[in-house]
């Protein structure tokens, strides 16, 4: 892994306040294809994307969806939706690993991007699911905002080495 990698996956960080800049077609359309790479399991790859440009739409869902105040300045939001059908069992971690590809490519390109989950959410799911009309078979697992970040977030320490444990659980003290 080359140390361009490394350092994007260690100052990725939630972005909740966006710029008025746009996010190019271009930059979508990539971020798009790396969530499409994404691992699947059993490769069902049961993976949906609806793009939200729409503003009213962003903050319609910012009127009931409780965790998702960056899409009140996200000029852009991608749901991340799943095909039940076609994956019944692990739909949910699907949709997370292309999640977290697009958070990753948005960081390496200078983006910021937030992850708003709401499929443990029922109310919110299918308050969604209406909104953006989806079929019956597609459930919607989150809406990641995505824009151009309003100012850079510092590194935090996470590494915390009491919970790390070679071999077997041994008791932190």
């Amino acid at each position: 892994m080359g140390r361009e990698t490394l350092e994007d996956i260690l100052d990725r960080r939630s972005v909740r306040q966006f710029s008025e800049e746009p996010v190019s077609d271009a930059d979508l359309e990539q971020l798009l294809e790396v969530g499409f790479y994404a691992p699947s399991g059993l490769s069902r790859f049961p993976v949906h994307f609806i793009v939200i440009r729409d503003e009213d739409t962003r903050r319609e869902m910012c009127g009931y969806l409780k965790w998702a105040r960056a899409l009140q300045t996200a000029p852009v939001a991608i749901a991340v939706c799943g095909d039940q059908g076609k994956s019944p069992i692990v739909w949910v971690d699907d949709c997370a690993a292309s999640i977290m590809n697009i958070l990753l490519a948005a960081q390496g390109m200078g983006l910021g991007a937030c992850w708003c989950s709401i499929y443990d959410a029922p109310d919110d799911e299918k308050k969604t699911a209406e909104l953006l009309r989806l079929p019956e078979h597609l459930r919607v697992s989150a809406i990641v905002a995505i824009g151009h970040p309003l100012r850079k977030k510092e590194r935090p320490q996470r590494v915390d080495r009491s919970r790390i444990h070679w071999e077997h659980w041994t008791a932190s003290e």
